[in-house]
């Protein structure tokens, strides 16, 4: 018999290969056999919405939700929420990261953000406005930070695009500018 382990190990190389209807049957078969493991339904989250897949994308969070009550799985379940149009259920839970006493800076960030693309998509660009400069200044305040190294930096490149690129976009780049001027 497969272990778990295996099917999730076979289905990493299927999804590295783009080879996304295996990758997606080996990792819910691994999800299957190791169910106290979350490890396979992240991944099907996570290779719903880089395929499109917003329906199966909130299938898997709603059961990897049940298993794990992580503030990482909160923050993945809000953004299969968004993919898959349930604005008041993504909301709820991207708030729950961004209130967390315990959540990191960056999942804050990216919850703020989260609530950004929720408050944009109910049609509220001054609320959209307002949660990416949060955002933008809870990355700048990560930033700030002395121990921070230059790996750090080059692993989050992506993020601190994406809080740029919608800083500007909602009109945002003077406030911005103000922000960055404070490292």
């Amino acid at each position: 018999m497969t272990s778990g382990a295996d099917l999730l190990r076979l289905g990493e190389r299927y999804a590295a290969l783009g080879l996304s209807s295996a990758a997606t049957s080996c990792l819910e078969r691994a999800a299957a056999i190791d169910a106290g493991d979350g490890t396979a339904l992240r991944r099907l989250v996570e290779l719903a919405l880089a395929g499109g897949r917003a329906s199966a994308a909130r299938g898997y969070a709603q059961e990897l939700a049940r298993r794990d009550k992580s503030l990482a799985v909160r923050l993945l379940t809000g953004q299969a929420q968004l993919a898959a149009g349930e604005l008041g259920g993504a909301r709820f839970s991207f708030a729950a990261v961004v209130d967390a006493v315990r959540a990191m800076p960056l999942e804050r960030v990216r919850a703020m953000m989260g609530r950004a693309k929720v408050a944009e998509a109910e049609g509220d660009r001054s609320g959209a406005a307002a949660n990416i400069m949060g955002a933008a200044e809870a990355l700048i305040k990560w930033m700030g930070r002395a121990e921070l190294s230059g790996a750090e930096l080059d692993r989050e490149q992506a993020l601190m695009d994406e809080v740029v690129r919608l800083a500007v976009a909602w009109e945002r780049s003077e406030d911005l500018g103000e922000l960055l001027t404070r490292i």
